[in-house]
């Protein structure tokens, strides 16, 4: 698009807004060609703008007037109008380009009639146009003037809340107006048709005459209709005006009461009100504070306390505090506010204070009465705290409670201030099985007794450790059994013991300085899936793993189930689960989440609820030993599965690199392997074992493991 050449003429567009203008005028033009140019129009657009820009005005106004002409063939809609409103208001300024003010003032009309809401932006267009243009918006604007017969009214023009009668409004657009006056319920509805330069004024008339009637409990109350004195109640108040007003009701004695109300033409509005008395406040404070406080023998608050809204007269109140004697009286309330201060004489008792050892300071509320043994005489009865104190020994708060009339009695033993830290021996546990109950038991010693003794437990990797109270016997031994959401299998724990003498000396029992750890293993037996249905005659099983799970055409699995639970007699901790080998299947249909199988070999019946798996669990305690230079020896615990072959183990020269079968072992109780393949002293190699079935399926990896040949002899 090329940007539009602004003439030589009598104006000029203001330098900072020749970019901003020239832009919207020449998309403007380039919209409009576009929009006539839809219906095949002969006129060129860009013709008229390449005149104007030349300054060739006549040319330029002949070419838009052909643009005006084709529009007004369109239907009447907000482009056809944008469209006038642009062409008119470019013929005028070409016109203005040659001196020529009077039409330009006519074509500056056009644009306004064909879009009234339009207006220009002085920062894009020059003084003299927005001069001109605004005049001739304002001779072809009007007024109106709205009134009422009544003194509040509300005025809504063309759906535009105005305000209240009156309402003046110089800003019509020339064309048809509603008007809508609304008061009291009532609305007057005028249609005016506003004409260029012309002010229109118009009326609402309402029904006036409306009644109201206002009552008052009591009555003789005096009634004030928007502020001006009308009687007393009961009253009945004649021709007051339609619409909103303001009652207010007095009466001496009693609170003022205030309400709007809307009259109605031909309608009685009624009015009846409760008036409340005028109330009266006690303040009431004893000391000590805190005594509650009873008010015609209701329960009010403690001390200090303000009883509100209090009639006048005679009351009785109580003021009652544990301890002290009760105090009570009748008050006459004849002034807003009355204030009452009751001093409360306490009970008496006595306290004796017996220690071991003896000598021993003893100090209530910050006042030393005297050592032990002591018997205090005429003490306030209450509850206090008694302070045990003697140098070398550990400080007490006792608390006690002196009843009225009666000895209260103090019997301690303090103990000698002590600095030496518990002593703790744990035995540790280095695995922990998940079907078990597993106890950390620690010795916890001290020179005088144990306060609290904790296990403090975490999984490897958390922040945080959990604590855990030990249970303690006569002799000095502590355990505590592990949480059930700590053992998840495979899961690392770290745990150490801490513990804390009476006197707060505490100590750590830890591992070289890092806590202990144990290992969480299951003897579950590892188990992928059950078999949910046997269908004998087609020798066929439903399994519970699918196409979601993985599950491929021909795959095969081993058939198993859980035997007995074998215990170790004294102590009933589960040893292991037996597992029964029952046979093999082999997949044949394929679902989402189930499959079917068929029955390859069994040894006993396959029942529902059998387990299944297509490979073995992961090798545990795989170690490695390097004392040669020309080998290294693994070593790992035999897998409890029944199907197991034998085991296959494999070799990286990283710990994350690719690992190569280097061997095999056959048999699952051989579990020693010596790779002597390409050793020479001081290699470093990493290796994995994995279990294989009687497929010959591999199971999964253990972790790796770094193995080293010995370096020299």
């Amino acid at each position: 698009m090329r940007v539009m050449k602004i003439p030589n003429s009598k104006f000029q567009i203001p330098n900072l807004g020749i970019l901003i203008f020239t832009l919207i005028l020449n998309f403007t033009f380039l919209f409009l060609h576009s929009y006539v140019g839809a219906e095949d129009y002969s006129v060129d657009i860009e013709k008229a703008i390449s005149l104007y820009e030349k300054g060739a005005f006549d040319k330029a106004i002949g070419e838009f007037k052909q643009v005006i002409n084709e529009l007004n063939k369109r239907p009447d809609d907000n482009i056809r109008n944008e469209g006038l409103f642009t062409a008119n208001l470019y013929i005028g300024m070409s016109y203005l380009g040659k001196g020529k003010e009077n039409p330009a003032r006519e074509y500056f009309k056009n644009a306004f009639m064909a879009a009234p809401h339009k207006t220009l932006n002085p920062e894009l267009y020059p003084p003299k146009v927005i001069s001109l243009y605004k005049e001739i918006i304002s001779q072809n604007l009007s007024g109106i003037t709205v009134k009422a017969n009544i003194p509040i009214a509300k005025v809504v023009i063309d759906g535009i809340e105005k305000g209240m009668v009156p309402v003046i409004v110089n800003d019509l657009l020339p064309g048809m107006h509603t008007v809508k006056v609304t008061a009291g319920g009532q609305e007057v509805v005028k249609t005016i048709t506003s004409e260029p330069g012309r002010d229109v004024s118009i009326t609402a008339d309402f029904q006036t005459g409306g009644t109201l009637s206002v009552i008052s409990d009591p009555a003789g109350a005096t009634v004030y209709l928007d502020g001006k004195a009308i009687g007393a109640t009961p009253i009945l108040i004649k021709d007051v005006f339609v619409g909103d007003h303001t009652i207010s009701i007095l009466k001496t004695g009693y609170i003022e009461s205030t309400q709007k109300i809307t009259v109605k033409a031909d309608e009685i509005t009624d009015m009846n009100l409760r008036l409340s008395r005028i109330t009266f406040d006690v303040k009431v404070s004893s000391v000590p504070e805190k005594a509650e406080v009873f008010w015609d023998e209701a329960a009010k608050g403690e001390t200090p306390f303000i009883i509100e809204n209090v009639s006048t007269g005679l009351h009785r109140i109580r003021v009652v505090k544990e301890g002290y004697e009760e105090q009570e009286e009748t008050i006459d309330v004849r002034t807003l506010l009355t204030e009452k201060t009751y001093r409360l004489t306490p009970y008496i008792g006595s306290l004796s204070v017996k220690t071991d050892p003896s000598a021993v300071d003893v100090i209530i509320d910050d006042k030393n009465y005297g050592t032990t043994p002591l018997k205090i005489d005429s003490i306030p009865a209450k509850q206090y705290i008694v302070k045990l104190k003697r140098e070398g020994y550990v400080e007490k708060n006792i608390s006690v409670t002196i009843a009225k009339d009666s000895m209260s009695e103090i019997n301690e033993i303090l103990l000698e201030i002590d600095t030496q830290e518990p002593e703790i021996r744990v035995e540790p546990l280095v695995k922990a099985v998940k079907e078990n109950k597993n106890f950390i038991k620690a010795m916890i010693i001290d020179n005088q007794a144990v306060g609290e003794a904790a296990l403090m437990l975490r999984i490897e990797g958390e922040i945080n450790y959990q604590s855990i109270k030990m249970s303690g016997s006569s002799k000095g031994t502590y355990d505590t059994v592990i949480p059930d959401i700590y053992l998840k299998k495979g899961a690392t724990l770290e745990y150490y013991v801490s513990a804390c003498d009476l006197q707060n000396n505490c100590a750590e029992s830890r591992s070289k300085g890092a806590p202990y750890k144990l290992k969480v293993i299951s003897l579950e037996p590892y188990t992928e899936g059950f078999i949910l249905d046997i269908n004998s005659e087609k020798e066929k099983a439903t399994i519970s793993l699918g196409t979601i799970d993985g599950v491929k055409k021909g795959d095969k699995y081993v058939v198993f189930r859980t035997g007995k639970n074998l215990k170790d007699p004294k102590t009933g901790e589960l040893l292991q689960i037996e597992e029964i080998f029952v046979g093999t299947i082999k997949v044949k249909e394929l679902m989402p989440r189930t499959a079917y199988a068929a029955i390859s070999d069994t040894d006993i019946p396959i029942t529902k609820n059998d387990r299944i798996r297509k490979q073995v669990s992961v090798p545990a305690g795989v170690v490695t030993e390097g004392n040669s230079a020309k080998k290294i020896t693994l070593r790992w615990t035999p897998n409890r599965e029944p199907e197991v072959e034998g085991y296959r183990i494999f070799r990286s020269p990283k710990s994350d690199g690719n690992y190569q079968k280097i061997g095999e072992v056959d048999g699952r109780d051989n579990t020693l392997y010596e790779d002597n393949e390409d050793m020479a002293e001081g290699l470093t190699f990493y290796y994995k074992v994995a279990a294989f079935n009687i497929f010959g399926t591999n199971g999964l990896m253990s972790e790796p493991v770094v193995g080293k040949t010995k370096v020299g002899k």
